[in-house]
């Protein structure tokens, strides 16, 4: 697979950040791209998604609980690639 140039990569997040809000069917086809190229994002731009996801299931009472479950995943999936960079570095 092809690297994501700087450019896709901002294209990336910005589609994942509009999502966000969006069901979980939206949400999934984006969130899979960015599992896709993990890899080629910066440890900063993973944990800013992080906290994206966090801040998105804060406090929402619209949200189904299959929505929870796959923004959970996504970010679990986050931290585990930063923790996984993390231990490499150590």
């Amino acid at each position: 697979m092809a690297k994501l140039t700087p450019d896709e990569k901002t294209l990336h997040y910005f589609a994942f950040r509009f999502v966000l809000s969006q069901e979980a069917s939206a949400f999934v086809l984006v969130a899979y791209l960015v599992l896709m190229h993990m890899d080629e994002f910066e440890e900063w731009r993973l944990q800013d998604m992080i906290e994206d996801v966090e801040e998105n299931l804060k406090g929402r009472v619209d949200i189904t609980s299959v929505d929870v479950d796959v923004k959970r995943s996504f970010r679990q999936k986050l931290m585990d690639e930063l923790t996984g960079r993390r231990a490499k570095s150590e």
